[in-house]
């Protein structure tokens, strides 16, 4: 029995870790001039289907699967 509750646990555990995802935020600036930078697109490396655009403050949210 203990052996049964252990193993749905880690089980539970497993797809709650496989299944979440993180938010990234942040803000673009110049280099140069450190200025926000409106309407940049943020893509995630390898998988083109999740992107977004800054706002005019230069921030922006992005949800990322792991």
């Amino acid at each position: 029995m203990k052996k049964n509750v252990i193993l749905i646990s880690i089980l539970a555990l497993l797809l709650n870790c496989s299944l979440s995802a993180r938010i990234i935020k942040g803000t673009v600036i110049s280099l140069d001039d450190s200025n926000a930078l409106a309407g940049v697109s943020i893509v995630i490396k390898n998988n083109p289907g999740i992107s977004t655009t800054t706002d005019i403050k230069g921030r922006y949210t992005i949800e990322a699967n792991n």
